[in-house]
């Protein structure tokens, strides 16, 4: 870029004359200062995505511990609402919650152990590991199915 500064007195210009250099600047300047707004909207519209990008990652993990949180809650909720409709009918051991699960194939489980003989589909089976203690309980039949010793098998 030619500037007046660079153009000494007293010598002949070849080229662009001094007004037509004066235009020159004013479109450089132009130019300049279109491209730094056009570099400052494109690190605007960048910054915007990131934010957006950051925000709707962290509403998804949110949702999904929020998820995790009340799928937790409903579990630990019907452990104890069973576990109390068994208290009524067996004396449970105290200070410890169970591991409790739904028999789904009650037919398999009959065939690899007698203590399922008489579980249905739906019953459910109750495990107090410091106790050693399982009980099969039939919510639908109000009744405790069965109730034996846990061999836990650490041998591995």
């Amino acid at each position: 870029m030619i500037n007046k500064k660079d153009i000494k007195k007293d010598t002949k210009i070849r080229g662009p004359r001094l007004n037509e250099l004066d235009e020159f600047d004013e479109v450089s300047k132009d130019t300049d200062s279109k491209f730094r707004r056009n570099i400052v909207i494109v690190g605007v519209v960048v910054a915007l995505l990131v934010s957006l990008i950051g925000v709707f990652v962290f509403s998804q993990t949110a949702d999904k511990t929020i998820t995790e949180n009340a799928k937790q809650k409903a579990i630990q909720k019907e452990v104890a609402v069973i576990a109390d409709e068994i208290s009524k009918l067996l004396i449970l051991p105290k200070k410890e919650l169970p591991v409790m699960a739904t028999i789904s194939n009650v037919k398999e489980l009959q065939k690899k152990q007698s203590f399922y003989k008489n579980a249905e589909n739906g019953d459910k089976l109750l495990i107090y590991t410091k106790s050693k203690r399982a009980i099969i309980y039939s919510p639908s039949r109000n009744i405790i199915v069965n109730v034996g010793p846990v061999v836990l098998d650490n041998k591995k």
